[in-house]
């Protein structure tokens, strides 16, 4: 059996969060869901925004539960729904919206659908050599580090802006 790079990370990512799940199976918890989409988000290094499903009314009328900024510019929105869960008139409306202006709202049921969108996001076209590379300051440098370890993102970070903090933290190389 020969597989993509998209289906067998796809395949990866479901054995290791232990969502093997058959095709068409829902979740019956939704923040399960949510869990597994935010550790695969992390996993890739995505930045995922993410509303709390307590907190409805800080939120826009039918936002989707998640705006993931994928590699190469991509941005994947999800409404995670349980296997019985339905769209409120407002996250129809918007999503219709949405597909008017030539974007798509995703509603995932499971973790595996999640996969199946993600696969089908263009590859990355390489490294984006970011024009901010080499122009941190160390004050910068330092408040980066400092902002995503408070956050625990430090592992979430992209790997040339992990490698130019730690060089710019590091102390100077004096041989006295």
């Amino acid at each position: 059996m020969n597989l993509t790079l998209a289906q067998y990370l796809a395949h990866e990512a479901r054995m290791k969060a232990g969502k093997n799940e058959p095709a068409g199976a829902g979740c019956d918890d939704e923040s399960k869901l949510h869990d597994a989409i935010i550790d695969e988000c992390k996993r890739r290094g995505w930045i995922y925004l993410h509303g709390s499903m307590a907190h409805r009314a800080m939120r826009t009328p039918g936002e989707p539960d998640f705006t993931i900024l994928a590699d190469g510019g991509q941005v994947v929105f999800c409404e995670c729904k349980s296997k019985t869960g339905k769209l409120s008139s407002e996250q129809l409306g918007l999503k219709l919206w949405a597909k008017k202006n030539g974007h798509t709202i995703h509603t995932i049921r499971s973790f595996r659908e999640f996969l199946e969108v993600v696969a089908g996001l263009a590859a990355a076209p390489g490294p984006v050599v970011d024009p901010r590379v080499g122009k941190l300051t160390p004050e910068d440098a330092a408040m980066l580090k400092k902002l995503a370890e408070d956050m625990g993102a430090l592992d979430c970070m992209p790997a040339w802006m992990r490698a130019e903090i730690e060089t710019k933290n590091k102390p100077p190389n004096v041989n006295c």
